[in-house]
């Protein structure tokens, strides 16, 4: 079973316009119940490709804003 913040090697198989169908490392970010529940994984790919690093913007907890 996957574990919360595992990284697996997954074949997503999912190509889409000019992505190379192969296997990638992804990190689990749902919690054992969830995925014992549900009989899946949540999973974020991770890329060497960061091509929006100029729109995205950091947020902070409110109660740290003043």
């Amino acid at each position: 079973m996957l574990s919360k913040a595992e990284d697996w090697e997954v074949d997503l198989d999912l190509v889409r316009g000019h992505e190379p169908a192969k296997v990638r490392p992804c990190v689990v970010i749902s919690n054992k119940l969830v995925n014992a529940k549900m009989g899946l994984s949540i999973v974020v790919p991770i890329t060497g490709t960061a091509w929006m690093t100029n729109e995205a913007k950091l947020l902070r907890p409110a109660s740290r804003l003043r």
